[in-house]
């Protein structure tokens, strides 16, 4: 019985949809466009930042079991794509190029002492910019399509609500031209008229939902970068202290 009434229900749900206004079916074809363009947005957020997670944990763990940057770097040449991959590996290069133009590198290669060298802080200024504008590249690169959760979040119910208004006027101009306000006579268009509401809301939630729980991703992935960054930093400062 309860399959039955389940069966009847959609039915009647689609009669619905396909005796409403020809406004009505383009709003809610506009709504549906939003809804599959949110999911698999939501798919791809979801299994992207996964797997951002899932390397961050793996490379953190080689970062700090290392003996040095080199062997680090060694390690994550093939373990693919990652938030605090990439910024080492910018940060790594950085760091290489820079070593090239130093006086320890041009006094090493005319074989002067090491000690003459003083470490005069210049290479962790440029290094902290380089890693600075990196971590940013890679919060936009995060957030992008999160945009589009938030405008589907803002706009659907009002769309939905377009719709609704709309349905529940040409209900009443039906009223009008029959010269009848029964029940019987008003309650099919106002019911029609609410579906584009409540398919607004039902595209908003999930959107909404998704936006604010990629948010506070993105913002822990920043934390973590600059965790990171810091503590880059402070490897790099002491080695040129020791050199």
């Amino acid at each position: 019985m309860e399959v039955l009434e389940g069966l009847i229900k959609g039915n009647e749900f689609w009669q619905m949809v396909s005796s409403a206004s020809p406004l009505a079916k383009v709003v809610l074809l506009i709504l549906l466009a939003l809804s599959l363009g949110c999911w698999m947005i939501i798919c791809y957020k979801y299994l992207a930042f996964r797997s951002m997670e899932k390397n961050s944990r793996r490379f953190l763990r080689i970062f700090r079991s290392s003996p040095n940057l080199k062997a680090v770097k060694a390690s994550v040449n093939g373990m693919g794509g990652g938030h605090l991959v990439e910024l080492f590996s910018v940060g790594y290069e950085e760091l290489w190029k820079l070593s090239k133009g130093t006086k320890y590198e041009q006094r090493k290669e005319e074989g002067l002492e090491q000690k003459e060298v003083k470490y005069d802080g210049v290479i962790s200024q440029v290094l902290s910019r380089v890693l600075t504008t990196e971590i940013l590249v890679q919060q936009t690169r995060m957030e992008k399509y999160l945009g589009f959760l938030a405008t589907t979040g803002n706009t659907a119910p009002f769309v939905g609500l377009f719709g609704t208004v709309w349905g529940i006027m040409d209900s009443f101009r039906h009223i009008g031209i029959k010269g009848s306000a029964s029940l019987a006579v008003v309650a099919p268009g106002i019911a029609e008229a609410l579906i584009a509401t409540a398919a607004g809301i039902a595209v908003a939630v999930p959107a909404v939902v998704a936006f604010n729980v990629f948010t506070n991703k993105v913002s822990q992935f920043r934390s973590e970068m600059d965790a990171f960054s810091s503590e880059f930093l402070a490897i790099v400062e002491r080695a040129l202290l020791r050199g």
